[in-house]
């Protein structure tokens, strides 16, 4: 039980929750007291992953905006002359 609620109803919203957009890494906001009565691996574990999602997000939104279709169409330009001179 947590906060009065039962675990069916806390899980059943949790997985109903969409992450508004995958590029744009939003913190996860939590109260402190939520995380009584659980291991500390659990806690450790999980703001591990959550940095290390963090890093791999602003990676790809790095990648992303170098990927324009200018970019693309110059690269594929560039690889087809490549192509014709051999």
């Amino acid at each position: 039980m947590h906060e009065w609620e039962s675990q069916e109803k806390i899980l059943s919203a949790l997985e109903l929750q969409d992450v508004e957009h995958f590029m744009e890494y939003k913190e996860f906001q939590y109260l402190r007291h939520e995380w009584d009565n659980i291991p500390i691996i659990v806690p450790r574990f999980i703001i591990y992953l959550s940095k290390y999602v963090k890093g791999i997000s602003g990676y790809c939104k790095h990648l992303d905006s170098l990927e324009t279709t200018t970019s693309l169409r110059e690269d594929l330009d560039a690889k087809y002359a490549v192509r014709k001179l051999c």
